[in-house]
């Protein structure tokens, strides 16, 4: 029956119908449309596609039904078929797109040929397509893996050409790619481009044929196509027909360049560990699964006396001999049968000799990387020395523990929480129970809650880096008294580092803690007796200082007046008489002050070259007045900033250089600084001063550091003093680490050293230094006003500072408490304030109090002011500064002292010239002691005129030349120059004994260092102002 043609849509529909049981059998889904897309009818099997019974399909849409779409689906090859007149085929999908559909249109024609309806055919091909899409993925996968493989894949036919490669394949042989590879190759064949000269292929090719189809493996060398060799690991098979035609050749290649190299090297190691192996003097060997020898070294060979090779697969019952075999191989079955080590202590063993020793045997299991047990790792050590050591130890042991119930000193051993588990003789007594009654209870019983604390504190910060600590305890005794005990534990740990127990010493202290609260008391009474004393020094000081000021000053002041020659002289006998007796309350000041132990150090940044230097110049005068050679020896390796107390070292040299001029007539003077260590940050200087002198005699040298003796009674007669220099300054040398040591022959001369450790200074801090000095110009300087606000009690002090100001040029105003100076102050600027500190009414510090308060009446609450104080209490300057002060004078002073704090305070004044005397000419004007001391400078070379003289000519000729040197660098803006050139001008004037151009020569370093160019200048035309006034007193002194 012709479905596809039919006269009418209703005769179509009976004949398909008709054949509805054939239909409906078919797996496929069938139905016809009309040309609107209607259901005419459906096969049983598209009931259950859209869930619909027959009658509720036929009729209506296909799309609608479908796809719920308004018009025909597109590409839909039902319609299609109708548009064209043809059958067309296409593949669809479920709207998941999970089902895989091949639908076909067939048309079905009616009168004249034209299309009336279509059959849709579908049949669901989602398992043949996911079939296709898994071989079409597995294929791309194969040739992905086969290209991309890191092993080279070939195929060669049995011609030796090459049928496929890779490209790995074409890399490893050096080649660009597998196409190249194929193409230079098969010109040959692989056993000529490939095959090195030790390789057979017919070998080879043998060895394929009798393992048909079989992977074989072998490690080889090809050539590769630049002629060099590469280690590869190939592995190929022979590939056969059913009928056992050889048909070609599969393989792939690695290359194995690396890890032979890496074997070579392994087997280096193997080689090195071998030799390691047969270095340990331990007895090492390693045994296989089966408990057979595998491996020993030769120290165990040594001792078995048989060559390392003959062990390989012997038994241990080839090797041991006796029970000692039996013993030995049930150890190995049991290392592993167990997996678990066996360990020996001790076992007796014998060598090839028959010694015996005593060995220790640790037997381990040899697993693989799988955890799998390979074998067994054997050592056995040799104790035998050990062993004896143990013995003799056991028996030390069992007399020590019977000295130690013999001891006079407590005994115990604890664990961590205090329980007892042993204590001697000596601890039972002194707790005054029996053994028995202690074992078990913890010693924290014994003690008072206290200490009790503090015990259990010092337990838990007993670690294995310290384990040993040391206690004083209260303990509570049987009889209920309280007892002293010092003990010292010992705690011993596990290997967690938690404490196991603790071993303890003690002794009962308890008369020794009585004599220490008696000496405490007795310390007690002594200090507050010394601190006694020393305010006692401080007052006594106080109050010599302060009529002594006045003796000095008056004395200055009474050598610028017009003098007989008699008279001068009494004038000059008095200053140095009282200048003499300040140095002696100054070295008993000092002494003092260090006995009572409330001497500091300062420690400062400091040159020690220069140090030395300067204090040898100090004495170049007087060594030159009684033509002794002055020599000064300083280690060129010196470092160039130390840290240390410089004024307290220049002390030291000043005193022994000092005596070394003093006692030796002729001859030398050496002082030395050498270098006797240098480490990373410290160094260690060794400082000395020799002399060609008397020398000391042996008798003597006993009492020469002891203080208020000089060795011999004569020496003091001649020459003063207290006695107290040498004492001074070895309790320095020893408050800076080090000793002042003296040899000394007489007749021959004497030489003084100490080495003194420091600490390394650097060039940051050498800096800091210049700033800080720089920075110690006042900051509250006042460049307009030249009045000075005196306040002092002393009537005479007063006057003389009055005096001392007039002659300089400045204003003062006199006031004699701290109210008449506030009151005063609240009327008047002044350009500075000289304050006392202990005056009645009000003393200096409550002034200044209310000076600095800014809610005063006073008018400038920043005026410098300066304390002028006879206190010489260690400290008491910086006492002054933190009680708002700016700046410290102690008295007595000079009127060059004076002169310089104005010079650094105020404006500079040239001193006017005052009215010449009837007959004293300008003599009394240029003479006095802030110009010139003459009578200081004289004294210094023992009156020696015509040296001094020489000298006085030598500074006048020279001095010239410096002044035109600095006035050079400071109209150049040499800053660093002019300082330096200021410095050294300091430094000359002040040996020569003219203070006020000393004073106004450091003023100018000063100014230089800070770039003040208007102070410099200024500070520069008073320099040599006063210069020509010095000058004019030196010529004056050379005359007389």
């Amino acid at each position: 029956m012709n479905i596809q043609r039919a006269d009418s849509l209703s005769e179509l529909v009976e004949r398909v119908r008709s054949l509805e049981p054939f239909l409906d059998s078919l797996g496929d889904i069938v139905s016809l449309v009309d040309p609107g897309m209607r259901y005419l009818w459906v096969a049983a099997s598209m009931e259950a596609t859209l869930a619909l019974r027959r009658s509720e399909i036929v009729g209506r849409e296909c799309f609608r039904l479908h796809h719920a779409f308004s018009s025909v689906c597109p590409h839909c090859p039902v319609s299609e078929a109708m548009s064209t007149g043809k059958v067309v085929e296409r593949e669809l999908y479920s709207k998941d797109r999970k089902k895989h559909f091949l639908t076909r249109g067939i048309p079905v024609f009616g009168p004249g040929g034209h299309v009336i309806a279509a059959f849709e055919v579908t049949r669901d091909i989602t398992a043949m397509k996911t079939r296709h899409l898994e071989t079409e993925a597995k294929e791309r996968y194969f040739r992905y893996l086969f290209e991309n493989a890191p092993v080279g894949i070939f195929q060669i036919s049995m011609d030796g050409k090459y049928i496929a490669a890779n490209a790995r394949q074409a890399l490893i042989l050096g080649y660009e790619s597998p196409e190249e590879l194929m193409e230079v190759v098969n010109r040959t064949s692989v056993k000529v481009a490939h095959y090195s000269s030790s390789e057979s292929r017919e070998a080879v090719l043998k060895n394929l044929m009798e393992h048909p189809n079989l992977w074989t493996t072998r490690d080889t060398i090809f050539r590769r196509r630049d002629g060099s060799l590469i280690d590869v690991q190939l592995h190929h098979r022979m590939v056969f027909s059913p009928e056992g035609e050889m048909l070609h050749i599969d393989g792939y290649m690695e290359d194995i360049s690396e890890r032979k190299s890496l074997e070579r090297k392994i087997q280096q190691q193997l080689d090195i560990q071998q030799k390691i192996f047969d270095a340990v003097p331990l007895h090492l060997y390693l045994k296989d699964e089966k408990g057979l020898y595998a491996v020993v070294n030769q120290s165990y060979a040594d001792f078995k006396g048989i060559p390392k090779d003959e062990f390989t697969g012997k038994t241990v019952f080839d090797i041991i001999s006796g029970h000692n075999a039996v013993i030995a191989k049930a150890e190995d079955d049991q290392v592993l049968a167990t997996g678990e080590a066996v360990l020996a202590e001790e076992r007796i063993a014998r060598g090839h000799d028959g010694i015996r020793q005593w060995h220790r045997v640790i037997k381990n299991p040899l697993r693989d990387v799988e955890g799998r047990i390979i074998g067994i790792v054997g050592c056995s050590v040799d104790i035998t020395q050990l062993k004896e050591a143990l013995d003799a130890l056991r028996e030390s042991e069992q007399r020590f523990r019977s000295l130690a119930e013999d001891m006079p000193l407590m005994i115990s051993t604890t664990l961590a929480d205090g329980t007892i588990l042993y204590a001697n003789k000596a601890y039972c007594t002194c707790f005054g129970v029996r053994r028995e009654d202690l074992l078990g209870r913890s010693f924290l019983e014994f003690l008072v809650e206290e200490d009790r604390r503090k015990a259990r504190k010092s337990i838990a910060e007993q670690t294995p880096d310290q384990p040993i600590s040391t206690l004083e305890e209260h303990v509570v005794v049987a009889d209920g008294t309280l007892r002293w005990h010092r003990w010292m534990n010992r705690a011993f740990f596990d290997s967690e580092g938690r404490v196991q127990f603790l071993q303890a010493v003690g002794e009962d202290i308890t008369e020794r803690k009585m004599a220490e609260e008696a000496i405490l008391a007795a310390k007690d009474q002594a200090q507050r007796a010394s601190a006694a004393k020393s305010e006692f020094v401080a007052n006594v000081s106080h109050e010599i200082r302060t009529p002594m000021n006045g003796i000095l000053g008056l004395s200055e002041l009474l050598l610028e007046t017009e003098l007989k020659d008699e008279q001068r002289d009494f004038a000059r006998m008095i200053h140095t008489s009282a200048s003499n007796l300040l140095g002696v309350l100054n070295d008993i000041l000092d002494f003092s002050k260090v006995e009572a132990g409330r001497f500091e150090l300062n420690i400062l940044p400091f040159s020690p070259a220069n140090l030395v230097r300067e204090s040898a110049e100090l004495f170049s005068p007087q060594a030159a007045s009684k033509e002794l050679s002055l020599h000064l020896r300083l280690d060129g390796a010196l470092p160039s900033l130390l840290l240390g107390d410089p004024v307290r070292l220049r002390q030291i040299l000043i005193n022994l250089l000092s005596n070394a001029v003093k006692f030796t007539k002729e001859g030398s003077v050496t002082v030395s600084a050498k270098l006797l260590r240098e480490g990373e940050k410290n160094v260690d200087i060794l400082f000395s001063v020799a002399d060609t002198g008397p020398g000391i005699p042996d008798a003597l040298l006993a009492d020469i550091f002891t203080p208020f003796k000089q060795g011999e009674a004569f020496l003091n007669r001649r020459y003063g003093g207290t006695g107290l220099g040498l004492a001074i300054s070895s309790r320095f040398v020893e408050m800076m680490g080090g000793f002042l040591l003296v040899e000394s022959t007489p007749g021959t001369g004497s030489a003084f050293s100490f080495s003194l450790t420091f600490e390394k200074g650097e060039e940051r801090r050498l800096e800091d230094v210049k700033n800080q000095e720089r920075e110690s110009l006042p900051v509250r300087t006042r460049a307009s006003d030249p009045t000075v606000l005196v306040v002092e009690d002393n009537a005479v002090n007063r006057e003389l500072v009055r005096l001392l100001l007039a002659k300089a040029g400045y204003e003062a105003t006199l006031a004699e408490n701290g109210r008449e100076a506030v009151d005063i102050l609240s009327k008047k600027r002044f350009g500075l304030v000289l304050m006392d500190i202990q005056m009645p009414v009000m003393d200096g510090y409550e002034a200044t109090a209310v000076i600095r308060d800014a809610s005063s009446d006073v008018l400038d609450h920043t005026i410098p002011v300066v304390a002028l104080t006879a206190h010489a209490v260690e400290g008491f300057r910086d006492e002054c500064l933190s009680r708002g002060m700016d700046d410290y004078l102690p008295k007595p002073f000079s009127s060059a002292d004076l002169l310089g704090l104005l010079y650094k305070w105020l404006p500079m004044k040239t001193r006017p010239a005052a009215p010449e005397p009837a007959g004293a000419g300008a003599q009394a004007a240029s003479s006095g002691q802030d110009v010139f001391d003459a009578e200081g400078f004289f004294s210094k070379l023992f009156n020696d005129r015509e040296e001094g003289k020489e000298l006085l000519e030598l500074f006048l000729e020279s001095f010239p030349e410096d002044i035109e040197l600095l006035g050079q660098a400071i109209n150049n803006e040499e800053y660093d120059k002019a300082a330096k050139i200021a410095h050294t001008m300091k430094g000359t004037a002040g040996n020569a004994c003219a203070r006020s151009m000393s004073q106004c020569a450091k003023a100018l370093q000063l100014a230089a260092k800070q770039e003040d160019r208007e102070k410099t200048g200024r500070l520069f035309e008073e320099l040599v102002a006063i210069f020509d006034k010095v000058r004019e007193a030196m010529l004056k002194e050379m005359e007389r």
